[in-house]
């Protein structure tokens, strides 16, 4: 799948785009991305609401949990711990005056589903 990032493997998958002799494939090579950086976030606005929700229906809530758990940007704890209140436009948006820019898109899909969320 071209280009070879995380956010073309969530749409991919969000949208069932990937046929079902496939759909192991590109789940493990989404996972293998997302390792290979550290399990932090390489998706964006249009593929981030989706990404936990996929890793969870593929059987990877370890992988969702991580990306969950991770602290550092691009991340959603780390905007937390910068004491956000709301999903930031960018992973470390805050300025030199400590604002922010805030970002509505997605902000109920982070829940996984079955886990107290969705």
């Amino acid at each position: 799948m071209h280009p070879d990032k995380q956010a073309s493997y969530v749409r991919a998958l969000a949208l069932d785009l990937v046929p079902p002799t496939l759909q192991r494939a590109a789940v493990d090579h989404l996972v293998r991305l997302i390792q290979e950086n550290d399990d932090h976030l390489g998706t964006g606005f249009l593929s981030t609401p989706f990404l936990c929700h996929v890793l969870s229906e593929n059987g990877r809530l370890d992988v969702a949990y991580a990306l969950l758990k991770q602290e550092t940007p691009p991340s959603w704890l780390h905007a937390v711990k910068q004491g956000a209140t709301t999903i930031w436009e960018f992973w470390d948006a805050l300025d030199e005056e400590g604002n922010v820019h805030g970002f509505e898109r997605g902000r109920g899909k982070l829940a996984l589903p079955g886990g107290g969320g969705d």
